[in-house]
């Protein structure tokens, strides 16, 4: 497998766990639901035994269910570290991130451009420049460099146009549509946004106001549901 393969597993699998936590609410549901129908039909239990009973059920639920939500969270967080270091093995793979030589060439060119930019005399041949060395950059890897040069870049050529500038914003939309399409070949688009993302580690995996949480809530009990998204927490106020 490889790392960008990694990565969308990681990325598949961090999302699976995020969809189940309806099934998992369901059970829950599902559970408390068939035990109170059981004891509504107890006769040999007075209202007050019922409740207790119900009570009692509903405790051993939420911890069942805080084992079950620890699960979640280990995997969850393993696989958000997996796609980050996925990601980023993958942008510094050798098919992705050129050579230092090459890297050096690059920058010795965006070097020259922006003087020859900086130089121009009228906004046409700063154009002509900025095309030019667009077309010459097709590595997705330095086409991305050059994207977040692309806001200086644009304040000079306007800068020379001056009262003419919204004539040149054409151009320069598809210059940067251009740069758009070669920094994200690929798959370098989706790792970036991966490490640009941040790692999601530890991050909610149950939407606090919605309906699974809620619906768990209603059959372990707040005491238990509160900790769904840090289960770990419950099990240090347990140990306290």
């Amino acid at each position: 497998m490889t790392n960008f393969e990694k990565m969308k597993a990681a990325q598949a699998k961090m999302y699976e766990i995020k969809q189940s936590t309806t099934d998992v609410a369901l059970e829950y549901k599902t559970a408390f639901a068939e035990k109170q129908s059981d004891l509504t039909y107890d006769r040999t239990l007075s209202p007050h035994g019922r409740l207790q009973k119900l009570e009692d059920f509903k405790k051993e639920q939420g911890a069942k269910f805080i084992k079950q939500a620890a699960a979640m969270r280990a995997e969850y967080d393993k696989a958000a570290i997996e796609a980050q270091v996925a990601a980023e093995l993958f942008l510094n793979e050798d098919a992705n991130k050129p050579n230092e030589l090459a890297v050096q060439t690059f920058n010795r060119k965006l070097s020259e451009f922006e003087t020859q930019l900086l130089l121009a005399s009228d906004p046409k041949k700063a154009m002509t420049l900025v095309k030019s060395f667009v077309e010459e950059t097709q590595d997705p890897y330095f086409a991305a460099q050059l994207k977040g040069e692309l806001p200086s870049i644009i304040r000079e050529v306007t800068a020379l146009a001056g009262s003419e500038a919204p004539l040149f914003k054409p151009q320069l939309t598809r210059v940067a549509e251009e740069l758009n399409t070669k920094a994200t070949a690929g798959g370098y688009r989706e790792a970036q946004e991966e490490l640009d993302a941040g790692s999601r580690l530890g991050s909610d995996i149950w939407f606090r106001a919605g309906t699974q949480l809620n619906t768990v809530q209603q059959a372990v009990g707040s005491e238990f549901s509160q900790f769904a998204n840090n289960p770990t927490d419950y099990v240090g106020k347990g140990e306290d």
